[in-house]
Parts: C-alpha cells; structure tokens; sequence
C-alpha cells in the first residue's frame, strides 16, 4: 500500500466512524450516563468522558445495544483506551496550531457547505415525509375516479368550465346515479371505457399526491370532494381499505401473439411448455429458451417484486393467487400474450428503517409531493423567523416597470423606492433592490405580471429563509453541531498523523531491501495456477463455444461452400451493375474484387485464442497467474488439470470459460516481486513504532483517571460507585 492510500484510508475510516457516531448510534437511558468513566488533564486542561459518550462511541461500528451488554471488561477498556489515545491526539493537533490552520478551516467550510443543505432537507421535509408514507402505505385502497381534465397552464374559463362539469357529474352522483354510469358520462380518462373508472389497489407513493390524499381521506363507500391535481378535477369513489398486501417476485414465460394466427401458434406453444413443466421441465430454463419477455427471459423469467396495481389486471390477478413458494399459475391471456407465473418470494413488511430508501426514493421523484413538503418547511421558517412582506412594496415595483417591453427588467430604474423593504424576517430587511437584482437572475427575459412577481418573491425568500437556517444548524441542531466537531476533530487528527507519523515513515529503496532481506523468508508465492478465459453474455454461446473446443462441434459463424457460392453470385451480380463512367467506379470495383477474394469456406473448429478474439468482451485471452484467494475464477479451477477447460461459470451476469494454462509451485518472490509489499510492510512497522512513540509521549504528560466500576455499568442501566484507577 502506498502513502498516500495508507492515509487516505486511515482518514475515511476515522471520519466514516465519526460520522456514524453522529448521525446513528443510539445510547443508554440509565441514569448514570453523565456518570464519569475517565478524566484526562495536561496542567490546566482537563476533559471527562462520560459513560453517554462512551456508549454512544461503543455502538458506532453497527453494533446492537445487546452484543454490547455481552461484552467484557476488558473489552471496554480496550476501547476506552483506544478513544483516549485519539482525544489526546487531537488535543496534540490544537496544541500545535492546526485548530486555527486555514487549511483546515477552509477544508471544513468546504465539508459544511456539502453538508448543511442535505441535513437541513433530510430533518425537515424527508424525515416526517418518509413517516408519513410508511403508515399510509400500511393500507392500500380499491377506487374509481372521474376526470375532467384542466391543465395547470389552462385558461380561467376552461378551468371553470371543467370544475363545473365535474360538479354536475357530483350531483347525479348524489341523486342517486351509479358512480360507474357517471364515470362513463363524464369522464375524460381515455381508459374509462374499459374499466368504467375503476383503479383497482394503489398504496401511498403510486399515486399524484392530491389525488392519494383525496382517497386516504375518503371513507369506503363514500365519494370525495373534488379534488385537483395537475391533470385535472377528480371525484373519487372510494370502495375498499384493507391491510397492505405483500409484494411479490414472480417469473413468468410469457408466448406473445400479434394477429389471430399468432394466437393459436403461442397458444400450442404454451400449452407445451406447460406441460413440459408438469412432466418436471425447469422453470427458469424454460423461460431462458423459449420466453418471448427478451427483458426477463435471460434472468430465467425473473421480472422482480411488483405490488398490486403494477401491472395489467389479469396478469396481476393470477400473480397474487399463487399461495405457496413455487407455485406455477394455469395459463394466463393479457393482451401481450399468453403467460405462465411463477411465485418465487414474498416481501414480508419491512421495518420503517428498512424502508427507508425506497420510501425517500418515492419522495424524490413525486416532484409535486417533493415541493409541497418543501412549502411546509418554508411555511414553518416564516412562522419561526417572524416572516413579512409588503403587498404595497411589490406593487411599486411593478409599477416601475415598462410592462409594454419584452425585457421590463432591463430598463428599470427604482430611484428612491429601492430601499422600500420587500420582505423581511429575523431582523434581516431584503429590499426591492435586492430583489430586483434577484430577478435579473432568473427572470431577465420574462415579460412579468403582478402574479408572476409574487411568484418570484416568494421564491427568493425561500431560498434565504433556507440559507438562513443553514446558517444556524449548529445551534438548532446538537447533531449537527457535534457532526461538525467530529469531522474537524477528524481533519486534525489526519493533519498531526501526517507530520507526526506519516511523513516520517517514508521508505526508499535502499530501506525497503533492507527490510526484504531481513524477512526474506516471509515473502513467497503459493502455488499458483496461469489462466486464459472467455467471456460472453449467455450461457447458450458459452456451452456453444465449449462444444467447438472440446467436442470439435462448431456451430457459430460457419461459411460453408454454398454460404461461398452464394456471395460469390451476389458479388459479381453487383460488379456487373457498376457504370464505368461513375466517379467511384474504380474504388468500388475494387473494394468488390477484394471481397471476392477474401471469401473462403470456414467450418473448421477454432482455438481458445481465437474465439477469445471473436466473441470475449475481453479479447486478450489471457487473465494472469493467481494464488488461492485473488482470483474467484482461478479458484474454481485451482485443482484442475493444465490445458482443461472449464464448464461454462455464472458470475456477475455473465458466463465465462476458464482454461488452467500452467502451474507454478510455491517459491520465494524476489526482490523486484516483492517491492510493493516490502515497501508497505515496512512503512506499516514504521508507522506502528512512530505511533507508539507519540503515543508514550503524550500520556506521559498527561494524568489520566478511568473509573472502572462506572465503566463496568456500560449498557447496563444501574449506577455503581465511582472507584478510580490511575493509568499513564
């Protein structure tokens, strides 16, 4: 390893901790958690660790508050040292000056401006969001919806004019009118004719955000208000709520039919490979061989976990009415074709921890709900931040405006009103000078009315109320206050290292051969076995390759003497169709004449090599000699014989075929085959002696108390009497 990997990593994986210290673990409850487990003092500086601390460090490598109750001793103790040792070198770090170095403060503003958005938006909009959605989508609904579509963009009257068309479909429905029969009337759903409205199951995150709370709102039976959304109005018919059904994996062989004809033809074809299955035929072999699905048949039919309301009615019917593992549906007609389904998992519910990504994913992309729950957090700072804003400053500005211009903003001009305060909160005034300045930034070419200026002001005072909140996380939030600690602490501590360790322990050659030949017998090669593979996409061209090897059966890209004959034919029909007096007469005479001559009859079985050439996506054949344990195909052939090819191997969604192409027994590495390692395993010796040495050194100024009878009650939840040990 080199120097700068060796601190790369050593400096990821402090901070990777720290951060995991920060932002995950989770502490004891005991009232003895400000109890103290050690006290460390250099003359006038003195710091505690209390048993919160402690613990809340204990748990940072993913560790359960119950694996760490059945820990020993000894074992915290071991830890507890390890985290004095790095408080005492970051106390050596600021000691030294590195706290106010500005390389440092730049690298952490750095790290903060990174930091502080994400956090902000993860604590206010997704933490409250994602919980939301994880009991919502505890329950799923069965509905029907009406819809008269009204752009966002619509005109006044065409919104109008859509609102009350939905109206009258709502008191038909009320005087007693079916909801299918009004949906057939009114609605403007192109799908409605098949299914007379109705939606089937959905659960929170498959829906319009509106829309989802307009049915989560709504009790079964009962219609809802109208509601809008970016489509449209919606009426919404809500039949069913029940208990979230599981999701599913299935696997199918889908046989697709286009006209008439092909229905019968991928009927027959169905019906045998449904029976090849009943006589004990592969499932997934099947669907690699004969699935017209080419996305999923390479998979062995595999399409996934879906939900209900995922996929076409009948389809998704026959999915979830398999009831065990294993299960195979009867043929099933969708209108792609017909199918055969197999059950291969269920989801069991997941907890809102293991949910987690995929529900922020859903966030993410519902752009709306995204935004909506953006507001709420804009709402809350203006109420938190004593938000204002002036209606009358806003009107002056417009008024300032050439409104006949195409670019108002180009020729404005406030005078004296460009001190009159637009908006203002937590004592900050953002005038229309600002403002206007605001504008030009995002709106220098819009032809702007009154509207659209609100619009904007609102825009710009949620991108400062936002900046303002950023700017006072560490205050409102401990965490985020003791994460930016951490990761200066984490800085510094990669700072001392490199000029207290790292930049001491750099090796040359002269030193790595020296530490070569004093542990000459330490570097040596195991056996070794020199490979060639070929890799290629399916295993149907691998075991087609491997016959053309092993068994001389070759079936790929054959040029028999009629392939010959005929593009021979087809050449020389398309040299006596040249006309001589064209520009380009002679240079496709001649490209024609070549390809004449470069046609050959090839049936013969080729070599490794040169079907590595042709088919490999790695073309060079040859992969490397590898000892046990660096190479997992080298590994699968390790006790094969030299010159045997392997069967084909499934790996990464690829198949390759490996050739054993030589054997080597152990023997000692020479100097220049060893470099690498003695260069690394030297520094690492160094490392640990330059390390020991600081470390001795700052203990020994340093009085440092821990109190064993506290940190024996570490996860326990009871206080115990505070004994001290004295420990330099």
């Amino acid at each position: 390893m080199s120097t700068s990997d060796m601190r790369l990593s050593t400096f990821v994986t402090v901070l990777c901790s720290l951060f995991i210290a920060a932002c995950g673990s989770t502490s004891s409850n005991a009232p003895s958690a400000t109890a103290i487990v050690a006290d460390l003092k250099q003359g006038t500086w003195q710091q505690q660790l209390t048993l919160k601390e402690f613990e809340e460090r204990y748990l940072e490598n993913n560790r359960s508050v119950e694996s760490a109750q059945r820990d020993s001793l000894g074992a915290y103790k071991e830890f507890l040292n390890r985290y004095i040792d790095f408080k005492l070198k970051v106390k050596d770090a600021y000691d030294k000056g590195f706290g106010n170095d500005p390389d440092v403060a730049r690298e952490l503003k750095q790290y903060r401006d990174q930091l502080a958005q994400p956090y902000l938006i993860e604590k206010e909009v997704f933490d409250a969001a994602i919980r939301d959605l994880y009991e919502r989508r505890k329950v799923e609904i069965d509905a029907s919806h009406i819809l008269t579509f009204a752009a966002p963009e619509a005109a006044p009257a065409d919104t109008l004019k859509a609102y009350n068309k939905l109206l009258d479909a709502l008191k038909e429905i009320q005087a007693g009118a079916s909801f299918d029969s009004v949906a057939l009337k009114y609605s403007e759903d192109p799908s409605v004719k098949q299914n007379n409205g109705r939606l089937g199951y959905f659960t929170g995150g498959m829906m319009v955000y509106q829309f989802e709370d307009g049915a989560y709102a709504t009790k079964p039976g009962s219609v809802s208000p109208i509601v809008r959304t970016r489509f449209g109005y919606h009426l919404i018919k809500v039949w069913d709520r029940r208990e979230r059904v599981p999701d599913i994996r299935v696997s199918h062989i889908l046989c697709a039919f286009k006209s008439p004809t092909d229905t019968i033809a991928a009927y027959e074809k169905i019906t045998a490979i449904a029976n090849a299955l009943k006589n004990g035929g592969d499932f997934a072999k099947l669907a690699a061989d004969s699935s017209d699905d080419t996305g999923s048949a390479p998979r062995g039919g595999d399409i996934g976990f879906s939900g209900t309301g995922r996929t076409v009615k009948p389809f998704e019917e026959a999915a979830f009415a398999l009831k065990n593992i294993g299960d195979i549906s009867p043929i099933v007609r969708t209108q792609f074709g017909y199918h055969l389904i197999k059950l291969t998992d269920r989801k069991k519910p997941g907890t809102l921890d293991s949910e987690r990504d995929e529900l922020k994913s859903l966030i993410k992309r519902n752009t709306e709900k995204f935004n909506a729950e953006q507001n709420k957090l804009t709402a809350k700072l203006k109420a938190t931040n004593n938000y204002t804003e002036s209606a009358s400053a806003l009107a002056m500005l417009f008024s300032k405006m050439d409104t006949s211009s195409a670019t108002p903003l180009a020729t404005l001009e406030l005078g004296s009103a460009k001190d009159s305060v637009a908006f203002s909160f937590a004592a900050r005034r953002y005038t229309l000078d600002s403002l206007a300045a605001f504008l030009k930034t995002v709106a220098q070419s819009e032809k702007l009315t009154l509207e659209r200026l609100n619009y904007f002001r609102d825009l710009y005072a949620q991108r400062e109320l936002i900046e303002y909140e950023m700017s006072q996380l560490e205050a409102r939030y401990p965490e985020f206050k003791k994460l930016m600690q951490d990761y200066k602490d984490g800085i510094l501590l990669f700072t001392v290292s490199e000029r207290a360790v790292w930049s001491k322990s750099m090796p040359n050659d002269s030193m790595a051969l020296a530490f070569y030949n004093a542990h000459r017998d330490e570097f040596k090669f195991g056996e070794r076995v020199e490979i060639s593979q070929i890799t290629v996409p399916t295993k149907e061209m691998a075991e087609k390759l491997r016959a053309e090897l092993s068994e001389k059966k070759r079936e790929l890209d054959m040029v028999t003497a009629a392939d010959v004959k005929k593009k021979q034919a087809e050449i020389r029909a398309a040299l006596k169709t040249l006309k001589r007096n064209a520009p380009t007469y002679q240079a496709k005479k001649d490209s024609l004449a070549a390809a004449l001559l470069a046609i050959k009859v090839d049936t013969e079985p080729r070599v490794f090599e040169a079907l590595a050439k042709r088919y490999s996506e790695t073309p060079d054949a040859k992969v490397g000699i590898f000892q046990r344990g660096e190479n997992t195909l080298a590994d699968i052939v390790f006790g094969n014989d030299i010159g045997t090819l392997s069967a084909p191997i499934g790996m990464d969604e690829k198949y390759h075929l490996v050739r054993v192409d030589r054997r080597e027994s152990p023997r000692p590495k020479t100097f220049e085959e060893a470099k690498a390692e003695a260069y690394s395993r030297y520094q690492e010796q160094r490392n640990r002696e330059l390390e020991d040495e600081w470390l001795k050194t700052l203990r020994a100024k340093t009085e440092i108390r821990i109190y064993e009878s506290v940190l024996m009650n570490a996860f326990r939840g009871r206080a115990m009497p505070a004994v001290s040990t004295t420990s330099n």
